[in-house]
């Protein structure tokens, strides 16, 4: 039996991917890192190939040589949520498909390009970390659909930013999370405070058992989330923060949301 180590991409790749309690100049930092080596083409069925278990993308990378430069394939490996994307779009069972990769590659391959070949025609929106030009392996993000509207999180990170300095209020980011499929940012602002007696009278902190009819305060504020890789939409959801233990209450009524559901996007890389 073949055992192979499964997701282990290019380093430099995918240690862009997950960031956990994060300060914001991190979480940006990263976002412009993964803006430097984002792979975001669609692409037909016929121009996909797995061997090994990575994904082969035909004219997704470039080659320099003597005679110019030329388009080439470019070899991505799947993270998590990535073969979950695979299993989904080629109707294959997602956790059949993981074991296949761990334990026998080859019928990985088999499985993946026999369903590919199956409808040639049909595009994905393949989105991938990938240094083009480097010759190594990058990392396959999401496999998705061609009318997918890219809504990246280093724009609605840098936008929410822009409003915050446009609105002139003070506020602290609490939280700052990246993982391979979401993005979530906590924002508070201690200038923007109201008691609230009749919210929080029954209320009692779980940490410290302070009661919050004795000092009902809380601070306004919003949870920011986005998923680039088709795991959910874009969300602002208002959220309030208890002064006595920190605790947030998400005002889910109030939450704006925008789905990544657009018009078919050109073959091709999407710039």
């Amino acid at each position: 039996m073949t055992v192979r180590q499964p997701h282990q991409p290019n380093a430099a790749s995918s240690g862009l991917l997950t960031r956990r309690n994060a300060r914001l100049d991190e979480i940006v930092e990263v976002l412009r890192a993964q803006q430097d080596v984002k792979l975001d083409l669609v692409a037909p069925a016929r121009d996909l190939r797995s061997v090994g278990a990575d994904l082969h993308v035909v004219g997704a990378d470039t080659v320099l040589s003597v005679d110019g430069v030329t388009r080439a394939y470019a070899i991505l490996t799947a993270t998590h949520a990535a073969d979950g994307d695979l299993a989904a779009k080629l109707d294959i069972p997602a956790a059949y498909l993981r074991r296949l990769r761990v334990q026998r590659p080859e019928l990985f391959d088999a499985n993946v390009n026999g369903w590919l070949q199956h409808r040639p025609d049909r595009r994905f929106l393949v989105r991938g970390l990938h240094e083009a030009g480097s010759g190594r392996t990058g990392v396959l993000r999401a496999v998705l659909s061609d009318s997918y509207r890219i809504v990246d999180n280093l724009d609605v990170l840098m936008t929410a930013l822009s409003g915050i300095r446009a609105a002139g209020a003070a506020v602290d980011i609490t939280s700052a999370d990246l993982t391979e499929t979401h993005m979530h940012v906590k924002v508070r602002s201690t200038e923007i405070a109201e008691h609230a007696p009749a919210l929080l009278r029954d209320y009692r902190s779980p940490f410290t058992g302070a009661r919050g009819s004795d000092n009902p305060l809380v601070w306004a504020g919003f949870v920011l989330s986005n998923s680039e890789t088709g795991s959910g939409a874009f969300t602002i959801a208002p959220q309030l923060t208890v002064q006595i233990c920190n605790n947030g209450m998400t005002l889910t009524k109030h939450v704006l949301k925008e789905v990544h559901l657009g018009g078919k996007l050109p073959a091709g890389q999407v710039r």
